[in-house]
């Protein structure tokens, strides 16, 4: 299972089965970040990213 929020606050659960179809290369993600509309962090470096499936994010749940 997959956690990820969305640029609009909403969440989502991507089974493991489905991530395959999702991935994007590391080359490519300041460019997909920029089209969405979300800054990419300053000194972000796609390349140093690795073949990993974990990205640090922050998640805020609200009661």
């Amino acid at each position: 299972m997959t956690l990820l929020r969305g640029p609009d606050g909403t969440l989502y659960d991507i089974p493991d089965g489905e991530l395959d179809q999702y991935e994007i290369a590391p080359e490519d993600l300041v460019d997909k970040m920029e089209a969405s509309g979300v800054k990419p962090p300053p000194g972000i470096n796609p390349q140093q990213i690795g073949p990993q499936r974990v990205m640090p994010m922050r998640l805020c749940l609200k009661r």
